[in-house]
């Protein structure tokens, strides 16, 4: 049994679709199940602004996915959460056997984290290099 907010979700989700131009990337899967998601944020100034899913799962995995994007935009890239007890209020009912996806997007979200934190760290080490470089070139 779905509520309406579900199904509403899961038939026209509006967090769907593959994110040009993200700069954290992370996945997550559930073995048991045989669900997979991909998670996409685009992070300026530390702000999540944009963030997209792809996920090959079950109804409630997929309106927990739309809802949970909606809830870590604008949120700072290092605090990013979701709050599973507000989730399940704005969608209405989550059955306890299908509580897993909150894990399967928390996983998500944290490789996407963890992904966002390693593209900066490669950013500031070409950009100390390239400082590096010039104040050689300067001195010659």
């Amino acid at each position: 049994m779905y509520t309406k907010q579900i199904m509403d979700r899961f038939l026209s989700p509006k967090n769907s679709g593959r994110l040009l131009g993200a700069n954290g990337v992370g996945d997550s899967s559930n073995i048991r199940n045989g669900e997979t998601a991909k998670l996409y944020l685009k992070v300026e100034d530390g702000i999540i602004v944009d963030a997209k899913f792809k996920v090959f799962g079950g109804i409630t995995t997929i309106a927990v996915f739309d809802e949970g994007i909606d809830e870590i935009k604008g949120q700072e890239i290092e605090e990013a959460a979701i709050n599973e007890e507000e989730i399940t209020r704005k969608l209405g009912f989550i059955e306890a056997e299908r509580l897993y996806v909150f894990k399967l997007f928390k996983d998500a979200l944290s490789d996407a984290q963890k992904d966002y934190e390693k593209r900066q760290k490669k950013l500031e080490m070409k950009r100390l290099k390239e400082q590096a470089k010039e104040s050689v070139k300067n001195d010659l």
